[in-house]
């Protein structure tokens, strides 16, 4: 279970949902309290029990048939689920191209990086600055092969502080 201040949530790979004749392959979900979901649920208009990941469709065209209940999903391609081995920090991109820590996901009952709190803005990455960079170059430096170790250079309150941070797989199917 990960957390953020008032919410818990989950995240989740499964092998494969049956959405009618059609076997989505590989899907990230997210499991969240009941007070998260209902925020989900509001502007829905009707309960909600989780979400899918965006990968679940990556690979479909879908048409709905809104008067017939219908959907009708056509394969336009077979590309893969992205991988979840990175660092545990979940970060928002700024306008002048920082990148802020809003959230550590939980690893075992414990924060996946410690050291780090919500408001730290993320500096370096093993050296390389990340001001600036796209959100793809930044993942890319996250990641690793779980067990691997980055050193993070983080601001906080006007200070950096140096933090070593271990890559986690996120989305295992165990």
């Amino acid at each position: 279970w990960g957390s953020d201040q008032e919410a818990k949530w989950q995240l989740l790979r499964i092998p494969a949902v049956e959405f009618g004749p059609v076997t989505l392959n590989d899907i990230a979900i997210a499991g969240f309290s009941k007070e998260l979901m209902s925020r989900f649920e509001k502007p829905a208009g009707f309960p909600t029990a989780g979400l899918i990941g965006g990968n679940a469709l990556l690979n479909y065209r879908i048409g709905i048939d809104y008067a017939h209940s219908v959907a009708y999903f056509e394969r336009t391609s077979k590309h893969l689920p992205p991988q979840m081995e990175v660092v545990g920090l979940t970060l928002h991109p700024e306008p002048d191209g920082r990148y802020t820590v809003i959230g550590v996901p939980d690893v075992n009952g414990k924060p996946a990086v410690p050291d780090v709190q919500k408001g730290d803005v993320l500096i370096s990455v093993d050296g390389t600055a990340i001001k600036g960079g796209t959100m793809g170059q930044l993942w890319s430096l996250l990641g690793g092969i779980p067990g691997d170790t980055r050193t993070l250079v983080l601001g906080r309150n006007g200070k950096q502080l140096t933090v070593k941070a271990p890559v986690y797989n996120f989305l295992s199917n165990e």
